[in-house]
């Protein structure tokens, strides 16, 4: 479901002043792709039609994105991590190189890096700890099986999983007064950036030796992002309400008067933003991701405005924020929701994982699972878009594309390995075989005789004499 803004009839040129939600009319699509002019389930034809000729670019790219949403109706958990995590789940990143590697980090400090291939075996995660919560984690480019990751406590680990040593790179070391919100990495810049609760941005070198930092927000610095497509732009997005734009290597060298280092393009919001995620496609897209109902999509270059999409995701104390992310293989939103009462048909929602299209702002899917009734606030697919780890309160769910005729299956059966979800009260034990149906046996019919074919006839009727 998503929504849209009613039309003022008021003119002049007086100040639009804010609407509450209850002025939002619901606006439901319920589309049947196989209706629409441009749907061909075969890629090979959708090719053939573009190759010659017959059909435009735009085809063959909604052609693409259609097998890839038609594969995503067929997601079913398959697991449940069987960890048993002292606090909810506050960071979930994939490893880029190895598609079945997930990295997760809880509020306690508790890290751990799993292969979903052993999820449902015995063998032991790889784990480690901080003092406070995770922030946000990174790969590490520069060095094999490392992995980067800030904390609450202030400071910025550097974790080598394969020898299991731990490094601390920075520390503000000021009582939990300040700490840090996120750090990240690139590889073609050789840098290495991290953003503190303050507002500033420390600036480390690819040896992980601090540079130079710079004061760049008002508030928390919770994303800092870089674009791919052209590695020296710097995204970062705060709870001062903005998101800018920085080159990365013309960072501190002008200052306005306030001090803050001059920025490259900036965007203004109404509320605070929790996260904001170039598209992994082409980076052509930047995706924002308020505390409030809004999702907003940019692109590049110069952040022109394409979208607002009104989703609700609202900030809660006791919640981990809710992250909008992208899909690996097209540009689909990925995103949890939780259900506010001030919206229309608020009983008929549920806690669904939402997939939606950045273009149009409609929802194509909805995820749903019987083993996950908890909010899920971050939802990531692996870098090939096989799977998906969905991080709600102490637990996290595995997802993965289960073949048509494997559904049925999968559904009668409860799948999903490890620990059961509080919330299931099913006593099915799903490892027993059900019993199956005794057979009736067959017996030989006897030769019918003269006397039996003829009390076999019909009933003689009222009146008739018998014979």
């Amino acid at each position: 479901m998503a929504f849209k803004k009613k039309n003022d009839d008021g003119g002049g040129d007086k100040k639009k002043a804010k609407k509450p939600t209850s002025s939002l009319d619901p606006v439901v699509y319920r589309s049947d792709v196989t209706k629409n002019k441009l749907y061909e389930p075969n890629i090979v034809r959708s090719y053939y039609s573009f190759k010659t000729g017959q059909r435009g670019l735009e085809y063959l790219r909604w052609s693409a994105d259609n097998c890839v949403t038609s594969r995503l109706r067929d997601f079913k958990v398959f697991a449940m991590d069987p960890y048993k995590f002292f606090r909810r789940i506050t960071a979930v990143k994939w490893h880029p190189t190895k598609p079945n590697w997930v990295a997760l980090g809880s509020k306690c400090g508790e890290v751990i890096l799993r292969n979903i291939n052993e999820v449902n075996s015995d063998q032991k995660p790889l784990q480690s700890a901080r003092h406070q919560a995770i922030t946000n984690f990174r790969f590490d480019p520069f060095k094999d099986n490392s992995l980067l990751m800030s904390s609450v406590d202030g400071t910025i680990s550097h974790w080598d999983y394969e020898a299991d040593v731990m490094r601390e790179v920075l520390d503000l070391n000021d009582g939990y007064i300040t700490w840090y919100c996120s750090v990240n990495a690139s590889e073609e810049t050789g840098l290495v950036v991290a953003g503190d609760s303050t507002g500033t941005l420390t600036l480390l070198s690819k040896d992980l030796r601090p540079i130079a930092k710079h004061k760049i927000h008002k508030a928390k610095v919770n994303t800092a992002e870089f674009c791919k497509k052209q590695g020296n732009v710097l995204a970062t997005a705060s709870l001062d309400k903005s998101v800018k734009l920085w080159d990365i290597r013309m960072i501190g060298k002008e200052k306005s008067k306030s001090g803050f280092a001059v920025h490259l393009e900036k965007i203004e919001h109404d509320h605070p933003i929790n996260a904001a995620y170039f598209s992994k496609t082409n980076n052509n897209r930047l995706l924002l991701t308020d505390q409030k109902m809004e999702l907003k999509v940019y692109t590049m270059p110069f952040l022109t405005h394409e979208s607002t999409i009104y989703h609700p995701h609202r900030q809660f104390q006791h919640l981990t924020p809710i992250k909008a992310s992208w899909h690996p293989l097209v540009d689909l939103i990925v995103i949890g929701r939780y259900p506010d009462p001030s919206w229309p048909d608020y009983e008929l929602e549920q806690r669904s994982i939402d997939i939606i299209d950045p273009k149009t702002g409609q929802c194509v899917l909805h995820l749903l699972s019987n083993q996950c009734k908890s909010i899920m606030s971050l939802n990531e697919f692996n870098v090939t878009g096989d799977y998906l780890a969905s991080g709600m309160g102490l637990y996290v769910a595995y997802w993965k594309a289960y073949p048509p005729s494997a559904v049925d299956k999968t559904s009668r059966t409860g799948a999903g390995g490890g620990r059961r979800h509080p919330d299931d009260d099913s006593d099915d034990d799903d490892d027993e075989p059900k019993p199956s149906k005794p057979s009736r046996p067959q017996t030989k019919k006897k030769p019918q005789t003269k006397k039996d074919s003829k009390s076999s006839g019909k009933c003689p009727k009222k009146g008739s004499k018998k014979s």
